[in-house]
């Protein structure tokens, strides 16, 4: 289910590190209404409720939750995700005896 709001969610920029996260929700809250329509004193909006987001509020991709439920927004994708992030290419390894033999190779090249 999508659930349309008019709430912020702000978060730092992507990093590595998967041990820190810092960001915050602020979730608007809409003008009470009366209940006696007779009334002529205008009702202010609620200030804001700001919760402060941790990593102990993070889901990591293709996690399996156990019991209960969650509500819950995407913040990073593609690139972005740590799990790309922290995704390396390996160096390609060359032995010791290769390395000599390239050298020999090239140096007997260069001596025609």
């Amino acid at each position: 289910m999508i659930v349309y709001t008019n709430d912020l969610s702000s978060a730092d920029a992507p990093m590595k590190d998967n041990h820190t996260f810092v960001g915050t929700f602020t979730m608007t809250r809409p003008v009470p209404l009366s209940s006696d329509a007779s009334t002529s004193v205008p009702l202010h909006p609620l200030p804001p409720s700001i919760s402060p987001l941790t990593v102990e509020n993070v889901l990591w991709a293709n996690t399996v939750l156990a019991a209960g439920s969650a509500i819950g927004f995407v913040i990073y994708t593609g690139s972005e995700t740590r799990a790309v992030m922290n995704t390396s290419h390996p160096e390609t390894k060359v032995g010791l005896l290769d390395l000599e033999i390239n050298k020999l190779a090239k140096v007997s090249f260069e001596s025609f």
